[in-house]
């Protein structure tokens, strides 16, 4: 794949472009047969999420309630950020997605926050605000976001696989992404029962907005992700 015609490279940098976008291949194809159930939960999850926000386009509404511009404020990030963090997790960038996911998981707490009326803002949510998401992830997601747990990074870039030249055992750490077993997939079913919490305020928000309410689609929709994920036994969801 040539690079973005926006960038002038020169060799070195174009062999570890093409190189990366290689690897982002190759794990994207791992990740998509490791997850099974989980990506379809992810993209019914995801067609009740733009179903919601389609159904407001070209309305428009006073926002009296200070809580109702925090809301929309939130919802369209996360909206925004959606295939970034998909593509992260799928294409081996798991440090990076770890990142955004606990941006997501962040996110979350905000909303049920405003919920529950105790956002502030300038403060960073608690996540103990999301019933369903055990706490200890956020400190695990946090290891890989800030670099800071040796243990957790060599998961995250050592190679696997054999190295036939090395003089003796060795462990190699990759400079592109690379496919994680069970840790992509855990990443992918955070990544989609966040965004079912998502799809819950979002409705909430639209209701009280533009009273637009979820359809027997959506519904449908939800009830079977839900399913989906506790069949697929990655995260306990509570009911």
């Amino acid at each position: 794949m040539p690079h973005p015609p926006f960038f002038r490279f020169g060799e070195h940098a174009s062999l570890m472009w093409n190189a990366h976008q290689k690897m982002c291949d190759i794990s994207a194809n791992m990740a998509i047969n490791e997850l099974g159930a989980i990506s379809d939960a992810y993209t019914k999850t995801l067609e009740v999420v733009a179903s919601l926000a389609s159904r407001t386009e070209g309305k428009f509404a006073p926002i009296v309630d200070p809580k109702l511009s925090q809301r929309d404020a939130i919802l369209s990030g996360y909206i925004v950020g959606l295939t970034l963090v998909e593509h992260a997790i799928l294409s081996g960038y798991c440090a990076q997605a770890a990142a955004l996911v606990r941006q997501e998981l962040e996110a979350i707490a905000a909303l049920e926050e405003i919920r529950l009326g105790k956002r502030k803002d300038g403060k960073t949510p608690h996540i103990r605000h999301v019933p369903s998401v055990p706490r200890t992830i956020y400190g695990d997601l946090s290891k890989a976001a800030h670099f800071s747990d040796t243990p957790t990074l060599r998961l995250l870039t050592a190679y696997r696989g054999e190295v036939p030249d090395a003089p003796g055992p060795a462990e190699i750490f990759l400079l592109s992404p690379q496919h994680i077993p069970n840790t992509t997939r855990q990443l992918f079913a955070l990544h989609t029962l966040l965004l079912l919490n998502f799809a819950e305020h979002q409705s909430t928000h639209y209701s009280d907005l533009h009273a637009i309410n979820p359809t027997e689609f959506d519904i449908r929709a939800v009830d079977e992700s839900l399913a989906l994920l506790r069949a697929a036994g990655v995260i306990e969801i509570s009911e």
